[in-house]
């Protein structure tokens, strides 16, 4: 993906959700992402949050776009931390199993160019790629 410059702006924390049981196809799971802002953004960006099989194709996302369900991120500022809901629809026929969640920020426009992130490694990226989502029978 084309990304909106060099410098990250904002540092992936989290994905959590409720753990408690795996959640089952056919349900739509809240999850939370939680970023802190390095460096106040230039303009609203969009969210994604997508459910990624073992190969890395999309089964599954949800989207906030600017204007929208997502928060003005630039009015976000150095040193706060946001987290943001995605509802995840998981298909009914979707297989149990373990899968991967990927969330991005991203300018909503034609190219989606993505926003660069540092990740809790101290490297950057312009996605982050979660493993250990469960879904049950």
């Amino acid at each position: 993906p084309t990304t909106t410059g060099d410098t990250p702006l904002l540092r992936f924390e989290t994905i959590d959700w409720d753990r408690a049981s795996p959640p089952l196809p056919g349900a739509t799971v809240a999850v939370d992402v939680t970023w802190s802002v390095i460096e106040t953004p230039d303009a609203n960006y969009s969210a994604t949050l997508q459910l990624l099989d073992a190969t890395g194709q999309r089964i599954a996302g949800a989207d906030l776009l600017a204007g929208g369900e997502m928060p003005p991120t630039a009015a976000w500022g150095p040193g706060e931390q946001g987290t943001l809901t995605f509802n995840l629809p998981l298909d009914p026929s979707l297989a149990a199993g373990e899968y991967q969640l990927l969330t991005a920020v991203y300018a909503y426009r034609p190219d989606f160019p993505r926003v660069r992130i540092e990740l809790p490694d101290g490297s950057t990226g312009t996605e982050a790629v979660v493993p250990g989502f469960p879904v049950g029978r």
